[in-house]
C-alpha cells in the first residue's frame, strides 16, 4: 500500500514539474466544427453597418488571417441587405439586430455536418441593445466593436471560450475594454484545430 502511494505521489509530482517547466498551461476549447483546411470564409456585411464598423470588421479578420500557420482565409464579400436572424441559406452574414439588453452583445451561429465536424455556413449578429463603438478606445458604455468581432470570428474558425483574462476568446467583455490582438493562447487554440 505505502510503495502504491509513493507510485502516485511520484507520478504527481513529475506531471507537476513537467507543467511548471514548460509553463504551457492548456487554457483554450475547441468547438466541435471547423471550417475545411484552405477555405476562405466569404461574408457580407449588413448594409446598415457605417464605414467604420466595415473597417472594425476588417480588423478582426485580420487579426487570425495574419496568424502565421493559417489554415481559414477571412474576406469580406460586400454586402446584405439588412436581416435580421440568422437563417441557414448558404450565405456567411454579419449583421445588427436587437436580442434585448440581458442577453449576449454578439453571438455566431454555424452549420456544419455533426459527422465529419466541417461547417458550411456561419452568421454572426451583434445586438443593437448595447452601445457600439469603433474608437480606438470606447467611451463608457460602450463596446468596442473590433474586440467583439475578433471574438465571435474566432467562433467561426472553431474556436470555444478561453479560461485566458488576456485571450480574444476569453467570454466576456466589459465596456470600454479593447481586446483584439490575439493572444498566445489564441493562437494555440487555433493551432490545435484538426485541420
Amino acid at each position: 500500500m505505502f510503495i502504491r502511494k509513493l507510485k502516485w505521489a511520484a507520478i504527481i509530482l513529475i506531471v507537476f514539474i513537467t507543467s511548471a517547466i514548460s509553463g504551457f498551461v492548456l487554457a483554450y476549447s475547441l468547438e466541435p466544427y471547423h471550417w475545411p483546411k484552405g477555405t476562405t470564409w466569404w461574408y457580407s456585411v449588413g448594409s446598415n453597418f457605417t464605414s467604420d464598423g466595415v473597417y472594425s470588421i476588417t480588423v478582426a479578420d485580420n487579426q487570425w488571417n495574419n496568424i502565421s500557420n493559417r489554415q481559414v482565409y477571412l474576406a469580406n464579400s460586400g454586402t446584405t441587405n439588412n436581416i435580421t436572424t440568422e437563417t441557414r441559406d448558404g450565405i456567411n452574414e454579419i449583421f445588427k439586430a436587437n436580442r434585448g439588453s440581458n442577453s449576449y452583445l454578439a453571438q455566431t451561429t454555424s452549420w456544419y455536418n455533426t459527422l465529419t465536424g466541417l461547417e458550411s455556413e456561419a452568421d454572426i449578429v451583434l445586438n443593437m441593445d448595447y452601445s457600439w463603438s469603433n474608437d480606438p478606445v470606447p467611451p463608457p458604455g460602450f463596446y468596442d466593436v473590433k474586440s467583439v468581432m475578433t471574438h465571435e470570428m474566432g467562433h467561426v474558425v472553431g474556436l470555444g471560450h478561453s479560461d485566458v483574462r488576456s485571450a480574444v476568446m476569453y467570454p466576456t467583455f466589459a465596456d470600454q475594454e479593447v481586446r483584439y490582438t490575439l493572444d498566445q493562447d489564441d493562437i494555440n487554440g487555433y493551432n490545435a484545430i484538426p485541420w
